[in-house]
């Protein structure tokens, strides 16, 4: 069985076959091999500085971009997780004491 992606930005490589059973991993590296989108967002002065700022630590201004954004990702799996843990919490010992949750917020996520 095969299967087929067409991406049309691109005209010198409009569509790609692969076998069904390398599943996922196959988009990856197609995706991976040079197909790239872009985005255009407006900045602050405030948010251009600190972009500029942040340059010469990642490369250049996309590598800012693309690390925060996995840095927000992970913020954002950490926050869901911690949801969890405090759901499964509160369904086994009862009501959540705030204070607490605070300080286990801040012993194991503010590092």
């Amino acid at each position: 069985v095969n299967v087929v992606f067409r991406h049309h930005s691109l005209p010198f490589f409009r569509t790609l076959r692969w076998p069904l059973d390398l599943g996922s991993s196959a988009l990856r590296l197609c995706y991976d091999s040079g197909m790239s989108t872009t985005t255009t967002i407006r900045l602050s002065d405030e948010d251009r500085l600190l972009l500029a700022e942040l340059v010469p630590d990642f490369g250049d201004q996309s590598q800012v971009i693309r690390h925060g954004i996995r840095l927000l990702a992970q913020e954002r799996r950490r926050r869901e997780t911690l949801n969890e843990v405090l759901a499964a919490w509160a369904a086994e010992a009862g009501p959540l004491d705030e204070d607490e949750v605070e300080s286990m917020r801040r012993r194991y996520f503010d590092r």
